[in-house]
């Protein structure tokens, strides 16, 4: 599953899997089920999905703009990262144009040629494609093929994701309204774009819960009558104190918190996972559309729906029709189900404000600690990062075993491990593994425990180490059933331009994933909540 990884814990009794991944394995299309939503009305709900992420933008596309030559341009952005196309969002909208997605300059030098395709059938030639984020963004070679068939190309970018969300909103002109959202992770600004449309107004990046200069910068010269924080104290709520802040308890609750606030009587509605964005981003636009405009709800891979989203849905009045983005290895039938029918669903009450999470591990969980704290902590949890460089379960002994009793002092909810990596250098560490892990999980208790695989692009390990090392961790869940495993070295063997050219660490992209998986682990396992001992 390239660009997709997957999270699955297994017990003696019991096996759970929780396919998060961006490759949905069916055709382009628009797939409709029919059920009551709310009290009594009955409400179709179409489920648009392509092949994959790509595919899925096109399959939106297609239903946003089903003539030929029927948008007035394009809105170009990488698919592999999310920041340039949340903030796209509203200039798609102003622009008649669908957003498309197509991979990053660190996964392809050319333009997707589905989506060259699709561009040369909804827009005429000799209009404007918008081409979102600079060379290291999106490969210039995709101006080149773009104007070689008779468009006109418009880079919109900055020095960075700040900047370009700054240089998008400029395209704008001034506009009323602001609404901004962190910049280190997605939820929040999902939920935002539809808002943001309906406002005609703009989406400006966080950085975190610090202001970014270049979004302070913008503010200072436009200063909009209106301002949104999406996103709690943790997130964008501190960044601009000034700024009307809407948030819930998590991701869901703020979803349902943007879509009470701004689409209280809405008459349609649309969903999309919250554990990942590509779906999501052409969603929101689709969503934020003349005839259909309404609020884009986060919701889980499978039913039950989280509590706040089921309480906005029974409160909509005789809504005429809703949207699923999303194939259903990212979002299962459950889920559907569940949104035509919310006052009957069970649902899925949010975990605790501040629950504690500890993450430990070796140089990319070091490199790393900024981001993975930044996430965890906008997402709603109490976060404490520990990376040692060139650690591992080697040790345990010398290090790990006296250093564990005070990281669990906050009595964390989960503990993520990301060791192994380094201990697959050595053959008597890839035979001590095993017993070493069963050491650390004792250690840990009935605690919810995460362990990240991972693997080297480049040969640095004894022959086999590797995959030695990630097997043991895999079947170790049948002797600990609070034992989940994030298999993110299967990601990396399908992306490679995750890493850098030491094969070994993280590029700053790898880093944006990794983090983002790790997140998306500790939320699926927190709302599992299946802890255990052997």
């Amino acid at each position: 599953m390239g660009g997709g990884y997957a999270v699955t814990a297994m017990s003696s009794s019991r096996r759970v899997a929780c396919g998060l991944a961006w490759v949905l394995l069916s055709a382009v299309l628009v797939a409709p089920a029919t059920a009551s939503v709310g009290a009594s009305t009955a409400t179709p709900v179409q489920r648009i999905f392509g092949q994959d992420a790509v595919e899925t933008s096109i399959a939106v596309a297609h239903a946003e703009f089903p003539r030929n030559g029927s948008a007035h341009s394009v809105v170009l952005a990488r698919s592999d990262y999310f920041a340039d196309a949340l903030a796209g969002g509203p200039l798609a909208a102003a622009n008649d144009a669908p957003l498309l997605i197509t991979p990053g300059a660190t996964q392809s030098q050319t333009l997707d040629p589905r989506v060259f395709s699709e561009i040369q059938r909804v827009v005429p030639h000799g209009r404007t494609v918008f081409v979102l984020g600079g060379p290291l963004a999106l490969a210039s070679s995709i101006d080149d093929a773009l104007r070689g068939v008779g468009y006109l190309v418009t880079r919109v970018h900055g020095a960075n994701q700040f900047a370009t969300a700054v240089a998008i909103a400029g395209r704008l002109g001034d506009p009323p309204t602001v609404f901004e959202a962190t910049g280190l992770d997605f939820a929040d600004a999902l939920s935002a774009v539809p808002a943001a449309i309906e406002a005609h107004g703009a989406i400006l990046l966080t950085n975190g819960s610090t202001q970014a200069p270049e979004t302070a910068t913008f503010l200072a010269a436009h200063p909009p009558a209106t301002r949104y924080a999406i996103g709690g104290p943790l997130a964008a709520a501190s960044a601009d104190p000034l700024a009307t802040a809407i948030y819930g308890q998590d991701l869901f609750a703020t979803s349902a918190a943007v879509a009470s606030r701004f689409f209280p009587s809405a008459k349609t509605f649309g969903a999309a996972t919250g554990l990942n964005f590509p779906d999501a981003l052409s969603g929101g636009v689709f969503m934020g559309t003349p005839g259909r405009i309404g609020a884009l709800l986060l919701v889980n891979p499978s039913a039950p729906l989280p509590a706040g989203i089921a309480t906005y849905l029974t409160a909509l009045t005789s809504p005429s029709d809703s949207f699923l983005f999303g194939g259903p290895l990212a979002v299962n039938d459950t889920v559907i189900t569940a949104l035509q029918h919310p006052s009957q669903a069970a649902t899925l009450d949010p975990f605790p404000m501040g629950s504690p999470v500890l993450v430990i591990g070796d140089s990319n969980v070091f490199e790393s600690t900024a981001r993975i704290d930044a996430s965890l902590r906008a997402a709603g949890l109490d976060s404490t990062v520990r990376g040692i460089v060139g650690s591992g379960l080697k040790d345990l002994d010398s290090f790990w075993l006296g250093e564990l009793p005070g990281l669990l002092t906050t009595d964390p909810a989960v503990v993520v491990v990301a060791l192994g990596t380094n201990d697959a250098v050595d053959a008597a560490n890839v035979s001590a593994f095993p017993q070493r892990l069963d050491t650390m999980m004792r250690t840990l208790g009935e605690r919810s425990v995460i362990w990240v695989t991972h693997v080297a692009t480049r040969l640095f390990e004894v022959p086999g180490g590797a995959s030695r090392v990630n097997q043991a961790i895999r079947v170790a869940t049948s002797r600990w059933a609070n034992l989940t495993v994030l298999d993110f070295a299967n990601t990396i063997s399908s992306n490679p331009g995750l890493m850098r050219i030491d094969g070994l660490h993280f590029s700053e992209h790898g880093m944006a994933v990794y983090t983002g998986a790790i997140v998306d682990a500790v939320l699926a396992v927190m709302n599992a909540r299946a802890p255990g001992t052997p």
